[in-house]
């Protein structure tokens, strides 16, 4: 920072988290598969992680403290936009993937 008052330097902060390198087309989804116990198994589970936490933090308000009071509708949001970047394989996953996003 200048002393004279002339200049003033902002202090740079960070920015919302996001996934940037997501955002493709659905014929280039990424493909995940999940183990016996229901996790999420393959090369692509740290994209998968990653991608469903800024989901969460950019979409569920801080305030709310347990993933059942998040309205139903913003749940469905989030799963649509989870089956655009990732191909699950079949619908029976929605409960298992919503689940995670809740933790």
């Amino acid at each position: 920072m200048s002393n004279n008052g002339n200049e003033l330097q902002k202090r740079q902060r960070r920015g919302p988290t996001s996934c940037k390198t997501f955002k493709k087309k659905a014929s280039e989804a990424k493909s995940i598969q999940f183990d016996e116990m229901s996790r999420p198994i393959g090369g692509c589970v740290k994209d998968f992680k990653s991608y469903i936490g800024a989901l969460a933090r950019v979409n569920v308000d801080i305030n709310i403290d347990d993933w059942k009071k998040v309205p139903q509708g913003l749940k469905n949001t989030i799963w649509e936009d989870v089956k655009k970047e990732f191909n699950l394989g079949d619908y029976k996953k929605k409960e298992l993937v919503l689940k995670v996003v809740g933790m």
